[in-house]
């Protein structure tokens, strides 16, 4: 099963994935790539956040709310990285971390369809994140969903 999910991802990368990245990487210059890349980033501070709780790290989830409010208001929606600026470093932490550090084992390797590579665990975990991701709750005027939107400025940052 893998290896044929493996194929149709491939297929999928050549057909649509790398063509609509390397569009987006054509047409937008890198400072505005970047900075939509902080923005993205800057609204997932709120999962940061309650993953580094469930995990113990108390300390880092507040760090991470503090970053949010700092890039959403001195970093204009998170555009700017001020929180970073000022010493304050990003705590990424994801559902799949924190169901290893309940002792949760990762499972075996599997490949899922468009995403790719991931263990049982991670996958699973993948639920969870997209409600935790405030992107799925904002339909941007393109129609597209946030999710699309990351996938390729993703996609185009690993060109």
């Amino acid at each position: 099963m893998n290896r044929q999910t493996f194929a149709f991802n491939q297929g999928f990368d050549t057909v649509i994935s790398r063509p609509l990245a390397k569009g987006y990487q054509f047409i937008t210059p890198k400072p505005v790539r970047e900075s939509v890349t902080r923005v993205f980033k800057n609204t997932m501070e709120p999962a940061n956040a309650v993953n580094n709780v469930m995990q113990g790290k108390v300390e880092d989830g507040i760090l991470s709310l503090f970053r949010l409010m700092i890039n959403s208001t001195v970093g204009v929606a998170g555009i700017f990285d001020v929180a970073q600026e000022v010493g304050i470093e990003r705590k990424e932490e994801d559902v799949g971390q924190t169901l290893a550090v309940w002792g949760i084992s990762s499972g075996p390797f599997l490949v899922i369809p468009i995403i790719g590579p991931s263990t049982v665990r991670d996958g699973i975990a993948l639920v969870p994140e997209v409600f935790l991701d405030p992107n799925t709750y904002i339909r941007p005027l393109n129609g597209l969903g946030g999710e699309e939107n990351t996938l390729v400025q993703e996609k185009g940052f690993f060109l």
